[in-house]
């Protein structure tokens, strides 16, 4: 399948009546053979519906990982997850002024705004396509204006096709001192060709693995970390970290298994409606077993300060004394510990949760059913990891 992609480029040079450089961006195309594949060789691994039931992601598997749509020509556009899959956070409302904020000109970020600001990330992304937004560079949440419309260099054409125009970076200079046009062609198609595949004349996108992330109020999917390869920033000290909605920070995160099987490790997950999403079909076998020591491993480090002298009952302190005591030789190498002392480690904290009459250790709760089906074989040896 041969396409178009468009990519940017910077131009430096002087214009006229001057003697120190200036900066542009330019805009060009460059056609892309992407190799054709059939479905049967990509198989679907995983479909995920949003918590209305509505169409979430398709995830499909060739050579060793997972794909998704490049974008979505239907009315149903991406979410928040692929907002993290981009490398930003999601927005939220921020109605108070920080610490360091000055309140006087505080103009507050409504719900209503961080939900406009939201679509327009997801529509945008929708509208243009993972992988042209990766190759023109362009900021999430200026692709689209607030109609929703794609802003230049992209527009929709009279047969509702968005594409992009060709401007030429180094119109309106006397001299071009520097211009990476050839660079930035070379890398796209590269980038094409080791990203993109075409399946029945539609373009998927290499994505990164999805995962089950769980925190104290909900239990979303989301993507085994961004394109780029790194984790979002948690900077609570960061301009942004007021209007981000980290929803993902602190959750314990797991592999994709089973629906049915979640409630096996958190109990409370389906009767208080955790769960923000469903999973419509699941080809166990493309994905690993969870990995329970490192969700135990976190509890075990959050229980050491689960526990008050002035509060507590007499009984309970003295369960939470014999996990401190059982835990505190070791407490720097809790990820070498045998299976039989997190077993007791396991044991206590439910001992804990059970006189406290909560559900504060979920890892604790998976570690103890772990002997549990997961729902189908192993992954495959040879599988690699994203």
């Amino acid at each position: 399948m041969i396409i178009d992609v468009p990519f940017e480029y910077s131009v430096s040079g002087i214009e006229p009546r001057c003697r120190n450089p200036s900066g542009s961006t330019g805009y060009d195309q460059v056609r892309v053979n992407i190799r054709d594949i059939h479905e049967s060789d990509a198989p679907v691994a995983l479909e995920l519906l949003d918590e209305d039931g509505g169409p979430a992601e398709t995830f499909r598997h060739f050579e060793g990982g997972f794909w998704i749509r490049n974008s979505r020509d239907e009315d149903v556009d991406f979410g928040k997850q692929h907002i993290m899959l981009m490398g930003y956070w999601p927005m939220r409302k921020k109605l108070d002024p920080g610490y360091h904020e000055n309140r006087r000109n505080f103009k507050a970020y409504t719900q209503a705004e961080a939900e406009r600001d939201n679509a327009k990330a997801v529509k945008g992304l929708s509208l243009i396509g993972i992988l042209r937004y990766n190759t023109t560079s362009k900021n999430l949440w200026y692709m689209v204006d607030n109609d929703l419309q794609p802003r230049e260099p992209f527009y929709q054409r009279p047969d509702g096709i968005i594409d992009c125009a060709v401007v030429d970076g180094t119109i309106g200079y006397r001299e071009v001192t520097k211009n990476d046009i050839n660079e930035k062609r070379q890398k796209t198609v590269e980038y094409a060709q080791s990203s993109v595949i075409a399946i029945d004349g539609e373009l998927w996108h290499r994505a990164p693995v999805p995962m089950i992330y769980a925190t104290d109020k909900a239990i979303h999917w989301a993507f085994d970390g961004t394109l780029n390869g790194k984790e979002l920033s948690s900077d609570r000290y960061s301009y942004m970290n007021d209007k981000a909605d980290m929803m993902t920070v602190g959750a314990y995160k797991m592999a994709m298994t089973e629906y049915d099987t979640i409630p096996d490790h958190f109990p409370d997950a389906i009767e208080k409606q955790r769960v923000k999403f469903h999973i419509r079909y699941i080809d166990q076998a493309f994905f690993e077993k969870p990995d329970l020591k490192p969700l135990i491993v976190k509890d075990i480090e959050a229980s050491m300060s689960e526990c008050d002298l002035h509060r507590d009952s007499a009984s309970y302190i003295h369960k939470w004394l014999q996990l401190r005591d059982l835990v505190r030789p070791v407490r720097k190498s809790l990820d070498s510990q045998s299976e039989e002392f997190l077993d007791m480690a396991a044991d206590l904290m439910l001992e804990l949760d059970a006189m406290a009459g909560r559900n504060r250790f979920p890892g604790a709760t998976m570690w103890v059913n772990r002997q549990v089906d997961l729902g189908g074989p192993s992954a495959p040896e040879n599988k690699p990891h994203l």
